[in-house]
């Protein structure tokens, strides 16, 4: 069979494309549907995106493997990226600002092994 033929290069850009993309969107539309607060910028989310994405997309891709030839399982698994992207990275930048402005504070986990030894 022919490589032009061959169409698992489109369900592998669906299995693992795809779930990153609603993740990405999902950043998009809280940034600007509900932005937060002093929302930090849009550039520094999708930096910070990239590592969260790997640590909350990638388990997740192991599952959904079997929802994509289920169409209600599959939406819901892309619905459940976009709102991870819209909690989780947002969160995560303004906590990461905090810790850098207050970088003469030691950070809570590193206080309690001092405080133990």
């Amino acid at each position: 069979m022919s490589s032009f033929m061959d169409n698992s290069w489109v369900i592998n850009t669906l299995q693992i494309g795809l779930p990153f993309a609603a993740f990405f969107l999902g950043i998009i539309v809280r940034k600007f549907g509900l932005p937060g607060p002093n929302s930090p910028p849009l550039r520094c989310q999708i930096l910070l995106g990239l590592p969260v994405s790997l640590l909350i997309v990638s388990p997740i891709l192991s599952v959904f493997g079997g929802a994509i030839h289920n169409p209600p399982a599959y939406l819901l698994t892309l619905g459940m990226m976009i709102e991870q992207g819209m909690l989780v990275t947002e969160t995560a930048t303004k906590h990461l600002t905090d810790l850098m402005e207050h970088s003469g504070k030691a950070s809570p986990a590193v206080s309690g092994l001092r405080a133990t030894e």
